[in-house]
C-alpha cells in the first residue's frame, strides 16, 4: 500500500511537470475514416519529432480501437516515449505505461521487453547509498519477475546484469548500516546487519570485507569459534583479498588471548 502511495505521488507530480494531459498534450479530432493502424503509424512516425502529437495519435489507439491488435503496441509505445524523453518525471510515467501494458497483456510478445523497461525505469532512478532505497527495490522485484514471468527471453538473460548492480547498490546501503556499528562498538547490532546482507546479498561485491567484520566483532562479542568460522570462509572464498591477510592476522591475535583456550575440565574425583 504503501509503495502504491508513493508511485500515485511520483505520478501525479510527474504529469503535472511534464504536462501530460494538459495543454502542451493536446487531443486531436478524430479524422475521417481513420483506422487504427492509420493513427498508429502516424505516431510512429512523430516519435522523434514531436512526442506529445505522437502520444495524442497512440492514445486514440487505446481508447477507440481497444479491441485490435493495434492497441497494445500503442499502449507500448506510450511506454516508450516517456521512458525515451528521460528525466525522473517521465521515467515515472514511463513506469505506469509499462505496469499497465504487462497487466493488461502479459502474453504480448512485447511483454518481456515492456518488462525489462519497467526495471529499468527505476534503475535510471537509483538514490545513492544511505538514502531512500524504494526505487531500488522496486527495480529488484521487476527485474525478478522478469526472470521468472519469461525465464527462456533474452531480457531474462540481460536481467542478470542488472540484478546484480541492484542488489550490490542495497548491499552498499545496509553496510552502512552494518560499519557504523562496527565503529561505535556495538557488537551485536553490527552482527545482525552483517548476518542480514550474508543471507539478503550472496553475490555482494564487498563480501570480503563482511567476513572480515563479521569475524572481527565475533571476536569482540568473545565468540572465538565462530569468528574463527568467518576467517576460514574470508580465506577459502577470498585467497588474495587484502581482508583475508587482515582476518590471518587478527585470529593468531585472537588465539593468544585466554578466552579463545576451551575451558579445562578438572579430572574427577576418585
Amino acid at each position: 500500500m504503501k509503495k502504491l502511495f508513493l508511485l500515485s505521488a511520483l505520478i501525479l507530480s510527474a504529469l503535472v511537470v511534464s504536462g501530460c494531459g494538459s495543454t502542451s498534450e493536446k487531443p486531436l479530432v478524430l479524422e475521417k475514416g481513420a483506422s487504427a493502424q492509420n493513427l498508429f503509424e502516424k505516431g510512429l512516425s512523430l516519435m522523434k519529432k514531436d512526442r506529445d502529437k505522437a502520444r495524442s495519435y497512440f492514445r486514440q489507439v487505446v481508447q477507440i480501437f481497444a479491441n485490435t491488435s493495434y492497441a497494445a503496441e500503442a499502449k507500448y509505445q506510450l511506454g516508450v516515449s516517456y521512458y525515451q524523453q528521460k528525466g525522473i518525471s517521465n521515467y515515472t510515467i514511463a513506469a505506469q505505461e509499462f505496469s499497465d501494458f504487462v497487466n493488461t497483456y502479459p502474453s504480448h510478445p512485447l511483454a518481456p521487453q515492456a518488462q525489462l523497461y519497467l526495471a529499468q525505469c527505476y534503475i535510471n532512478m537509483l538514490p545513492k547509498p544511505g538514502r531512500d532505497q524504494a526505487n531500488t527495490r522496486s527495480a529488484q522485484q521487476e527485474l525478478k519477475k522478469l526472470k521468472s514471468s519469461y525465464p527462456l527471453t533474452p531480457q531474462a538473460k540481460e536481467a542478470d546484469a542488472y540484478l546484480a548492480k541492484v542488489e550490490n547498490l542495497l548491499g552498499d546501503d545496509l553496510f552502512l548500516v552494518a560499519n557504523f556499528y562496527v565503529k561505535t562498538h556495538a557488537w551485536k547490532a553490527a552482527v545482525k546487519r552483517l548476518q542480514q546482507m550474508i543471507d539478503l546479498y550472496p553475490s555482494y561485491s564487498k563480501n570480503d570485507r563482511v567476513y572480515f567484520l563479521m569475524a572481527k566483532s565475533l571476536f569482540k562479542m568473545r565468540e572465538f569459534t565462530r569468528g574463527q568460522d568467518y576467517v576460514t570462509l574470508l580465506q577459502d572464498s577470498y585467497p588474495k583479498s587484502p581482508w583475508t591477510v587482515k582476518g590471518k592476522k587478527l585470529l593468531e591475535q585472537e588465539r593468544k588471548k585466554p578466552y579463545s583456550k576451551p575451558a579445562q575440565t578438572p579430572p574427577a574425583k576418585t
